[in-house]
């Protein structure tokens, strides 16, 4: 199931009982970015930079410096093959890194980091020094999040979680990469948005859930900070569920 949904918890004030099967997670004070990449089965050109991609699974950075997720769009679906992890709201927030950047056009592979267009080779780190955001995720699907900013902007907060899928192998039959069997890593399978709000003692929190569908099939996890009209990352986190 591709799908992004806004799940604003009713329960946002309540603290999530802890349970020794949660999943914790902690960013570093320091930036650590979001590295997108807009990827599609239909795309000839995709395969070696999800390559490139998966060998993030080995890296030493991965999580302490570096967060990914691959989104895979879907306007290359009428070349002969649909990409079935393939997602109309995957394309649209490309689109919109597009118009705030002023380009003319899309295209895949694209990398962007922290909400800019990013090559390989390219550094990682942003030096900026956004503040603490910590993931707490219970075994079915909970999720309580905390973020704790260097400096208080007054703009309002937006939590952006996407469990992802890792080690998948997909067969192609037709369209640019007919006959050939394709791997991925760290694939979007939703968006779970909620709305980071300050509760009576100052504290920045939100709280939602992750669909039992979903949580069922997440290998890994990425979240971030942004902005409700901006989609680039302010802070990010992530890490193995299973």
């Amino acid at each position: 199931m591709r799908i992004s949904l806004l799940l604003v918890s009713t329960a946002l004030l309540s603290v999530m009982q802890a349970s020794p099967g949660d999943k914790e997670f902690v960013s570093k004070k320091t930036s650590v970015p979001l590295l997108e990449l807009f990827t599609s089965e239909g795309c000839s050109s995709c395969p070696p930079a999800e390559e490139w991609f998966s060998q993030l699974r080995q890296n030493p950075s991965l999580w302490k410096d570096i967060v990914p997720v691959a989104f895979h769009v879907d306007y290359w679906n009428y070349l002969g093959w649909s990409d079935p992890y393939s997602s109309s709201e995957w394309s649209s927030r490309q689109r919109e890194y597009c118009r705030l950047w002023k380009a003319r056009s899309i295209y895949t592979p694209e990398f962007v980091l922290n909400g800019h267009e990013w090559r390989i080779g390219d550094n990682f780190s942003s030096g900026s020094n956004p503040g603490f955001l910590k993931l707490r995720i219970a075994n079915g699907g909970e999720i309580d999040a905390h973020f704790t900013p260097i400096s208080q902007s007054g703009r309002p907060y937006l939590l952006n979680v996407a469990p992802m899928a890792c080690r998948v192998s997909q067969e192609v039959p037709r369209g640019e990469n007919a006959g050939r069997t394709l791997h991925h890593d760290f694939i979007a399978l939703a968006l779970v948005q909620a709305p980071l709000v300050v509760d009576p003692k100052g504290e920045i929190h939100a709280h939602l859930l992750i669909p039992v569908e979903i949580a069922d099939k997440m290998d890994a996890v990425a979240a971030w900070v942004s902005t409700e009209s901006n989609p680039a990352p302010i802070q990010s986190v992530g890490g193995w569920t299973k």
